[in-house]
């Protein structure tokens, strides 16, 4: 059970470094060219970070139902 969450958090923390340096990236690459881009990659970069994060609170939240059952 424990295990089970730092390998949830640890994948939602891993998640939004790289969705972060890839929003970095693009805005350094394109920002010369699109302004458009910017917005599109925070948001895209905004729903990468809090989707792992649902997922492993949803996950979590199953699985002390389960446990909590027994």
């Amino acid at each position: 059970m424990l295990y089970f969450f730092v390998l949830c958090s640890s994948i939602s923390i891993l998640s939004i470094l790289l969705c972060n340096s890839i929003s970095i990236l693009s805005i350094f690459l394109y920002s010369s060219i699109f302004i458009l881009s910017i917005f599109l990659c925070s948001s895209i970069s905004a729903l990468f970070s809090i989707l792992p994060i649902l997922l492993c609170s949803f996950t979590s939240i199953l699985f002390i139902l389960l446990y909590s059952k027994k």
